[in-house]
């Protein structure tokens, strides 16, 4: 789901994905937030707002920072 677009004329966007588990088959995963905490991305604050999963990205970027997974 796009969002928004920055600058560069890059989208920005809200990424699911599926991750099926066998007592929930239509489950989906927030991509950007696995990134995010993973720490292989950073948040950039002037486009976080438009993001409809905002806390969760903002949680991920805390929980990178405080495991100290930051790039």
């Amino acid at each position: 789901m796009v969002n928004d677009t920055d600058r560069q004329g890059r989208k920005i966007a809200d990424v699911l994905v599926s991750d099926p588990q066998p007592d929930a088959p239509e489950q989906e995963k927030f991509l950007n937030y696995e990134i995010v905490s993973a720490g292989l991305a950073d948040i950039h604050t002037a486009y976080v707002e438009s993001c409809f999963n905002r806390s969760l990205l903002v949680q991920g970027g805390r929980e990178a920072k405080q495991s100290r997974r930051r790039i």
